[in-house]
């Protein structure tokens, strides 16, 4: 009876688990670190989330504002083009000073501001580019909407305390991605030094300054004293091989709310996990069937346009949870009519994975499809393969129009 019972609850137990495996797959992976920081764990190239914690906690902004004014400016003016700051001033950090009586580039500016931490060359730089730092704030919010910044708000371009501008280290993954496209603002952001007349300007992040892996790395850190203490806020870039590499993955780490070098340890951590647990692996192979429809009586089959890779657990074969398609205005399976190119761009793949990531990726035809011909059409065409026959029924059909034509005109001159 005991061993029964001991049966059942074994049963009972391995149903449990498969229901629960069933309704709630694999999602982003337990955090390894705990406590009272903020962080986030992003892959760029389809912004899947690996590791997260307090990740659309508020926290504080400045390094995003100086962030955001600096791509701002890069967007309306040339980094090549010199201005003069409208007033004399000294950072807070007191070690860049700008006078009004002399002029500046906008990439050393912006150098100082991101690298440095500057906050009068912020300033200059908005000053420069809107009538009144105010002014540039409402192009940094409007920005921050366009991006789907949903929890960031600017109040000053500088960032200096003030209690009404907030964001996530969410939103810092976002704006950061979209940053990154622009060439002058990620090769200012891989930088470690960077010069400031003769200055040196040091990256104040030390898992750039001091990285000692093969990889590619680039970031900025953010300093605010606290209420109560002083903290860091660390945005941190690794590329873990060439671009052309397949299993090569772009990673953001970025950690608020840590104190002294807390930042360090919690980003090479969660580096390490990404490392030790995940993979950059094929989902998608180019021209694999992904969807099939009839058009006209014929099969179409819709395929992949491009391989398709994105970042899976090493220990987990399906990653796949469902599928759903966007089509092309005029493609959908119910609208599609010929001719149809091979090659055409019908629409978007959504690949739902178990983690709640969504791979997009496009999806083409696989062969023509011409538009039918009629049976006269198609008599007409067989009959132009032969010329000689071509020839003769077109001389008919003109013979035949003129012995209508001229009965005609007889029965109209009888009249």
């Amino acid at each position: 009876m005991k061993s029964l019972k001991t049966s059942c609850k074994i049963i009972l137990i391995v149903i449990i688990l498969s229901i629960l495996n069933t309704c709630f797959p694999y999602v982003t992976a337990q955090s390894p670190v705990q406590g009272t920081q903020n962080y986030i764990v992003m892959e760029l190239e389809h912004e899947q989330i690996l590791y997260k914690l307090n990740s659309e906690k508020e926290t504080n902004s400045s390094i995003l504002n100086r962030l955001m004014t600096c791509l701002i400016t890069m967007d309306y003016q040339s980094v090549t083009t010199h201005i003069t700051p409208k007033k004399d001033s000294i950072s807070r950090n007191e070690r860049f000073r700008l006078s009004a009586k002399e002029q500046y580039s906008i990439d050393s500016l912006i150098k100082a501001t991101m690298l440095g931490g500057a906050d009068n060359t912020a300033i200059a730089l908005a000053e420069h580019i809107a009538a009144s730092e105010q002014e540039f704030v409402g192009l940094m919010n409007e920005k921050a909407k366009q991006l789907g910044l949903k929890n960031t708000f600017f109040a000053n371009v500088d960032g200096s305390p003030n209690e009404l501008q907030h964001t996530t280290v969410l939103d810092m993954a976002i704006f950061i991605k979209h940053s990154l496209k622009n060439p002058h603002f990620k090769s200012i952001f891989m930088q470690e030094l960077a010069l400031w007349d003769d200055l040196v300007i040091s990256n104040g992040n030390k898992l750039v300054i001091e990285n000692n892996t093969s990889y590619k790395v680039g970031g900025v850190l953010g300093y605010f004293n606290n209420i109560t203490t002083a903290q860091n806020i660390s945005i941190f870039y690794v590329e873990t091989g060439p671009t052309e590499f397949k299993d090569t993955m772009k990673l953001l780490i970025i950690v608020a709310g840590s104190t002294d070098e807390q930042y360090v340890q919690t980003s090479e951590l969660l580096l390490e996990n990404v490392l030790n647990n995940y993979k950059r692996d094929q989902l998608v192979k180019e021209g694999e069937i992904i969807y099939d429809m009839v058009v006209d009586d014929e099969k179409l089959n819709v395929v992949a346009a491009s391989d398709v890779y994105c970042i899976m657990p090493k220990d987990i074969g399906n990653v796949l949870q469902n599928k759903s398609f966007t089509f092309i205005e005029g493609y959908g399976p119910d609208e599609i009519r010929p001719p149809i190119a091979a090659g055409t761009i019908l629409g978007t793949a959504n690949y739902h994975l178990k983690d709640g990531s969504i791979i997009r990726f496009s999806m083409k035809a696989d062969r023509d499809i011409e538009l039918r011909k009629t049976t006269v059409k198609s008599l007409l065409d067989k009959i132009r393969e032969y010329d000689e026959l071509y020839t003769l029924l077109i001389a008919l059909l003109i013979l035949e129009a003129i012995i209508l034509l001229l009965k005609l005109v007889a029965k109209i001159s009888s009249k």
